[in-house]
């Protein structure tokens, strides 16, 4: 199940954040802040009781872009299809916003989230050195949604 995330999900959020991530790590603070003040949604993928993934989309007024800020999937999750099912229902938030295309910025090294990501239709158009706090790489991709039309 994907839903929206709520402060009560900031505990298990911070727990993914620590065991995804070495660099960038969002803070207690961060999450509340993306919870409750920023333009922004959290969604987090649920099994067996327990957050197994997340992704952090911003968005911007006025603008038809969302950005894919962070996505992170328990490496015990992995490989069961959470990361294609929160990469979809990060989509079709993003169009609930109105937005036409989602972007987002991977490491150069996270082939997984490359290949993921390319199976899914987007495209790279940009690559940022030293990016990242630990100077890494960083790949911008992109991709255009469609909206899904239902004929009756």
């Amino acid at each position: 199940m994907i839903r929206l995330a709520t402060l009560q999900d900031i505990e298990s959020l911070l727990q993914l954040e620590q065991a995804c991530f070495s660099y960038d790590l969002l803070s207690r603070d961060n999450f509340r802040y993306l919870l409750t003040k920023a333009h922004a949604n959290i969604l987090v993928a649920v099994k067996n009781d327990g957050i197994s993934g997340c992704a952090i989309l911003l968005f911007r007024k006025n603008s038809l872009k969302a950005r894919l800020y962070s996505f992170a999937v328990d490496a015990r999750y992995r490989r069961q299809g959470v990361a294609s099912r929160l990469l979809l229902a990060a989509e079709q938030c993003a169009m609930t916003h109105q937005c036409l295309t989602l972007r987002l910025e991977t490491r150069l090294d996270n082939i997984p989230m490359q290949q993921l990501i390319a199976q899914q239709g987007y495209q790279k158009f940009a690559t940022i050195i030293d990016y990242y706090e630990d100077h890494a790489t960083a790949l911008r991709y992109e991709k255009k949604l469609i909206p899904h039309i239902q004929i009756d």
